[in-house]
């Protein structure tokens, strides 16, 4: 039980380790201004997410994908890709001028367009303690009655 309950510790540590490193470098990376109204959803300006009809999963996604390619450049619809999506969901993450948003959910092949916004996280609080025994974790995960 001891030896379950450290392992557990120490995967919650390696997450918050990996978290911090994975915010680390989304921070070094540049993106475009955000456009909002609101402070704690940030718009990411001329960047949407193109939910494409065909399900998931399935041999239809790759050939609908760039069916949908193909009839963007037919309709000198420009765009950057940014990722394309095939097993939580049958989409594209594109970055295009918003005037080309209504063409682009017109089209038959497309079930829903989003706007991308980034969510800022909320402020952590510090904690506060005036209590000199050993940190919380150690309490519940059973360390400090290891040693």
């Amino acid at each position: 039980m001891r030896l379950s309950l450290l392992a557990a510790a120490l995967l919650v540590c390696a997450t918050y380790t990996a978290d911090a490193q994975v915010t680390l470098r989304a921070k070094s990376r540049k993106r475009p201004p955000p456009v909002t109204t609101r402070p704690d959803l940030l718009g990411i300006k001329d960047a949407y997410v193109v939910e494409l009809i065909a399900e998931p999963d399935t041999d239809a996604v790759t050939a609908q994908q760039a069916e949908f390619r193909q009839v963007l450049g037919q309709r000198n619809i420009t765009f950057d890709e940014r990722v394309s999506f095939s097993i939580a969901m049958n989409g594209i993450s594109l970055e295009t001028d918003s005037n080309n948003v209504d063409l682009i959910r017109n089209l038959t092949m497309v079930k829903r367009i989003w706007p991308l916004h980034t969510m800022t996280p909320p402020r952590v609080m510090a904690a506060q303690s005036n209590d000199g025994r050993l940190p919380f974790s150690h309490a519940m995960t059973g360390v400090d009655k290891l040693h």
